[in-house]
């Protein structure tokens, strides 16, 4: 294959891209190939991974891997721990675990996720502190709190001093449109949370690491 060029991309104008692009729930993204046609279900959160995934494609045809051996090659990919992954607390609110790491960046193309899948449920967000943002930790933070209100949610739940300026932020720039609850500690954040959570409500969880927010998911998933 050397020498072969293959331009992969959203653009019509690749010779391969993603057709009949349709959200899979929580399962993640169902999409046809444009070269071949043939049809792939991708387990992961957030459109983006759709791209990824038709390089991968690519790159196993290249290697004379059989298209329905790519197919189920993706559809058993394995969630990575902490990272979008999908989880169920005892009370019966569904999870999206995120609390692996956190940039401004990443926290946006979450909240974007969490506004684009499963319509009929609430979306709830619990955000927490970005760690090694410098002189202008505090307006990152605030520019969180007003981005989350724009994505319609039905909740926000912020803790610590760091998740206090994307609440104060979310607060001003929605003060009547979204339930917002701001705590000091993870323990009172847990038990809010334990209380109000059901099967109607879908919580995205996403913050740095050091905030601790994954023992708040172990909490709630055990039921303790």
């Amino acid at each position: 294959f050397a020498g072969h060029v293959t331009a992969i991309g959203w653009d019509k104008k690749c010779e391969e891209g993603p057709e009949v692009v349709q959200m899979n729930g929580l399962g993640g993204w169902l999409f046809q190939s444009r070269k071949t046609g043939h049809s792939y279900q991708l387990p992961l959160l957030g459109r983006h991974n759709i791209k990824n995934a038709l390089f991968a494609i690519e790159t196993g045809r290249l290697l004379d891997i059989s298209e329905e051996s790519i197919a189920k090659g993706l559809f058993d990919i394995p969630a990575t721990p902490m990272r979008l992954e999908i989880t169920n607390a005892k009370n019966g609110m569904k999870i999206i675990n995120d609390a692996y790491n956190a940039s401004p960046t990443s926290v946006y193309a979450a909240l974007d996720i969490l506004g684009e899948i499963e319509p009929t449920l609430e979306k709830w967000a619990l955000l927490a502190g970005i760690e090694e943002l410098g002189d202008q930790e505090v307006d990152y933070h605030r520019q969180i709190g007003e981005y989350a209100v724009s994505k319609n949610l039905t909740g926000l739940v912020t803790v610590g001093t760091k998740g206090l300026w994307i609440y104060e932020a979310a607060n001003l720039a929605s003060p009547n449109q979204l339930q917002q609850k701001h705590f000091p500690s993870n323990e009172e954040a847990f038990s809010y949370l334990n209380q109000i959570g059901n099967e109607n409500i879908l919580l995205l969880v996403k913050a740095s690491r050091k905030a601790g927010l994954d023992r708040i998911v172990k909490q709630l998933v055990e039921g303790a």
